[in-house]
């Protein structure tokens, strides 16, 4: 059961969620090279490994959260993305060795594959042909914000709180979000009961058949394979 999300409302609130998301992840591009030995990292090679093992992991999972999101509601799979991005940074305050940072930053990859492909597909969903560029924009340059604060915040409060206090900090902003992705997106079984009310109309879809080679790098520089127009060629009505 596809639920058609109606209204900028669930745009806007997810482009704020977001930004709570990404907090920590941003924080240490800025903090990690400075203070690793605070992190419990070894040497500094170690650190531009950490700080990439994300963006590997997203190659090999972006068609996976694709299939995922055609199985379950959209709201869960950004409730769930939310989740684990919390737990992640959270866990950065606690981290000891490469292969800790290793696993959390792979599990940080899979948060964040949900949490962009999910809101490119709500972007999709809500927005009607006229106005889909300006909503995506608009989700842009919100969850943006969420890059510049954690790098800007990150920067002054890792010396001055510490990277482990800061850290947990923004793992306890994330979650703020949660309530308003609750009220915004409707659950599959309100989205049901709407439905045969005539509340919501979903055109039928189809797939489009892709390679996985070519599913894993159709998106922005970097490869990461989390473009609006992957999620929209997935997703996209039968003409």
């Amino acid at each position: 059961m596809e639920i058609t999300l109606t209204g900028k409302k669930p745009v806007v609130v997810l482009g704020l969620v977001t930004p709570l998301c990404v907090l920590g992840d941003s924080m240490l591009y800025i903090v990690l090279p400075i203070y690793w030995k605070e992190g419990g990292i070894g040497s500094l090679w170690e650190v531009g490994l950490i700080l990439s093992d994300n963006r590997w992991i997203r190659l090999p999972i972006h068609p996976l959260v694709g299939r995922m999101y055609q199985k379950i509601p959209l709201g869960t799979g950004i409730f769930l993305a939310v989740l684990l991005g919390s737990l992640t940074t959270v866990g950065y305050g606690f981290a000891e060795g490469l292969v800790a940072w290793l696993l959390l930053r792979s599990l940080w990859g899979a948060a964040w594959s949900l949490l962009r492909i999910g809101g490119y597909y709500a972007v999709i969903r809500a927005a009607g042909g006229q106005n889909r560029g300006e909503w995506m924009g608009t989700y842009n340059g919100l969850y943006r914000l969420g890059s510049l604060v954690g790098m800007a915040a990150g920067g002054v409060l890792g010396p001055w709180i510490g990277l482990r206090d800061t850290l947990l900090l923004f793992g306890c902003l994330s979650l703020i979000g949660i309530p308003f992705l609750l009220l915004s997106f409707p659950s599959e079984k309100r989205g049901e009961m709407a439905a045969k009310k005539g509340d919501f109309a979903s055109p039928p879809r189809k797939r489009t058949r892709l390679s996985p080679f070519v599913q894993r790098f159709l998106g922005v520089p970097g490869f990461s394979g989390d473009s609006p127009v992957y999620v929209e060629r997935l997703h996209s009505p039968v003409r």
